[in-house]
């Protein structure tokens, strides 16, 4: 689901903060051109280091080393971003939490089901994120679980689920989806989706 933009607005050569402007659009295009090239070619399978990301992005390897520090870096950001939701749209065709809830985990499951390999990447970035303990590296990245968790937070501003931590809340049920999509894979995404919401929602409904 995407939200059009007006480019009616934008600012045109000569008119003041144009080139500052100009230059902040071109960081944002090179870094997304990487993060997609990192994921086409980390999909493949098989070792990937900055050199093959630069080239597939078709940038420099020092520009590519400017944006990001590491394979992993450039992994994290596509992966982690896999959890975002543009959820403006939803919130007018779905305004039960309930249901705006139940569509971003099936979308996410979806999201999953699509680079099998996520699933465990996500979990070896986790780790490297915080090598104590995966579970406290996931909590401390709201990257993944801050959509979810303003989801959980209209709920309770509605009046619809129970006051709860949103952000641990979240964050242990998306944990809980990744396990399931890497350790049940014949699982339809669906049925994943689902476990998790029955999960999920005595959580945050009182019975």
């Amino acid at each position: 689901m995407r939200i059009e933009q007006d480019d009616s607005g934008l600012d045109q050569p000569g008119e003041p903060g144009y080139r500052q402007r100009a230059a902040a659009t071109k960081r944002e295009r090179t870094r997304s051109a990487l993060v997609q090239a990192a994921s086409r070619l980390l999909g493949q399978g098989g070792e990937v280091n900055m050199r093959d990301i630069a080239r597939e992005a078709g940038v420099s390897v020092a520009t590519a080393y400017h944006y990001f520090d590491s394979v992993d870096d450039v992994a994290a950001s596509f992966y982690f971003g896999l959890f975002e939701f543009i959820t403006g749209d939803l919130y007018v065709i779905r305004p039960d939490p309930v249901g705006i809830i139940r569509e971003y985990l099936h979308e996410i499951a979806n999201r999953l089901r699509r680079y099998p390999e996520a699933p465990l990447r996500i979990i070896e970035l986790m780790g490297h994120h915080n090598p104590r303990s995966f579970e406290e590296g996931f909590v401390s990245a709201g990257v993944i679980h801050e959509p979810l968790t303003r989801m959980i937070a209209y709920g309770v501003q509605e009046g619809v689920f129970r006051q709860v931590e949103e952000y641990k809340v979240a964050s242990y049920h998306l944990y809980a989806l990744i396990t399931l999509s890497r350790l049940s894979p014949t699982f339809f995404e669906q049925d994943v989706a689902d476990m998790v919401m029955s999960q999920l929602m005595p959580t945050l409904q009182d019975s």
